[in-house]
């Protein structure tokens, strides 16, 4: 008997406690540079040399490379290693 498929419906939150800010909340990216939105919205980085550079630099300062899994994260890992069939939607 197959086990049944496991949809987890996440979001940036599942990753705040690891260190990354998300976009929207009370400490959230957007929240503390409204102009940053712009670096991620296709129309802006295409139209605009400057936020295409911007958006350059704030790659490349990335701090998910520096961070480590949380108990969220650890947690999906274990249902799927039990053997459940999970998929992640973000």
């Amino acid at each position: 008997m197959t086990k049944p498929l496991v949809a987890l419906l996440s979001g940036a939150g599942i990753s705040t406690d690891s260190g990354i800010p998300d976009y929207r909340g009370p400490n959230g990216l957007w929240r503390k540079d409204p102009e940053a939105e712009k670096l991620v919205t296709y129309e802006y980085y295409m139209g605009d040399p400057e936020i295409r550079r911007r958006s350059w630099q704030m790659r490349r300062k990335n701090r998910t490379l520096q961070v480590e899994p949380n108990a969220a994260h650890r947690a999906i890992v274990e249902l799927e290693q039990s053997g459940v069939p999970v998929r992640v939607i973000t």
